[in-house]
């Protein structure tokens, strides 16, 4: 696949960048409006709302320009902002997609008008439903979707479920999500890790609606995912 090629999956819009939905990739990238997610190297990553909202709305009208104007109306409906909020959104948006120095090529700057998603269309929908995660575990603060492979929890920089509570330790449990299914795993915490209210001594394979009480007081739900099944993205700040 060429650099900044994308493989599309379900493509249908309007011009409006209100309708249709689209899952496609570009790159290591993968970008799914329907459970409003990106993924990149098949990790999550995380962006604002309105961030999202505007890669959304470059995408559905690629290859046309969207104008500065018109992404303010569509952003902040009957809000005065200024251009350097739009500024910041796409920094954000570059960023989280590898589009940064000199080997920016996707979201092109029309300088005096707008920006464009300017890509390619080319490649395969299995690569594009491979980078989505299978399953997440859901709490109070939100939802963490699970990649492939080896997942930590606990209080580290570096955990894919970072849970911010005394009773957790930096490195509490792991959990493996492979073709076969997902196993937690304790690491020797201070406060132990349960499954359906069973202290976790080995590995357990976890099921669907699984409880888990990470510590002394941290809930999590175990979710398998459906294809396009929603999860949420970080709120904008005030």
């Amino acid at each position: 696949m060429a650099p900044g090629a994308i493989g599309v999956l379900t493509y249908s819009c309007d011009l409006s960048g209100k309708g249709g939905r689209v899952k496609l990739r570009f790159g290591d990238v993968v970008f799914d409006d329907e459970s409003r997610q990106l993924w990149r190297n098949g990790t999550p990553v995380h962006v604002s709302l309105k961030a999202f909202e505007l890669l959304s709305l470059l995408v559905h009208n690629r290859p046309a320009a969207v104008s500065k104007s018109d992404i303010q109306e569509h952003l902040w409906p009957s809000t005065f902002v200024t251009e350097g909020n739009i500024a910041s959104l796409i920094a954000m948006i570059r960023e989280a997609i590898g589009d940064t120095g000199h080997a920016a090529h996707i979201i092109r700057t029309v300088h005096g008008f707008g920006y464009a998603f300017d890509a390619d269309v080319d490649g395969d929908a299995a690569a594009v439903r491979a980078h989505a995660p299978r399953c997440v575990l859901v709490g109070e603060t939100g939802e963490y979707p699970l990649k492939d492979g080896v997942n930590l929890i606990g209080r580290d920089q570096e955990a894919v479920v970072r849970l911010d509570s005394t009773t957790v330790s930096r490195q509490h449990a792991r959990l493996l999500v492979t073709d076969d299914g997902a196993w937690l795993e304790d690491l020797q915490s201070k406060n132990g890790t349960y499954v359906r209210d069973t202290k976790v001594c080995s590995a357990v394979m976890l099921s669907d609606g699984d409880q888990i009480r990470v510590g002394s007081s941290v809930l999590l739900t175990f979710k398998t995912l459906r294809p396009g099944a929603a999860t949420t993205l970080e709120a904008d700040p005030p």
